[in-house]
């Protein structure tokens, strides 16, 4: 899929509106070129319990479990 779509802008939005919903939510990870909780070259299953806003480098997920590609 092309770049610069909003692909990680939809992706936060919906993760927020899910929370407000839900206590947590299960987020897997699989754009290994621009990861948003794990550095890239990962494939990871995360666990996020508060709302994502801002820089990508700022997010921490409650839990994860990584999978390298390398």
């Amino acid at each position: 899929m092309s770049s610069r779509v909003g692909k990680s802008t939809f992706a936060r939005t919906l993760l927020n509106r899910l929370l407000a919903r839900f206590q947590r939510i299960a987020y897997l990870e699989c754009d290994v070129g621009q990861s948003e909780f794990t550095p890239g070259g990962l494939v990871a299953l995360n666990v996020i319990e508060n709302p994502v806003f801002g820089e990508q480098s700022l997010h921490q997920p409650s839990r994860a479990i990584e999978i390298s590609l390398y």
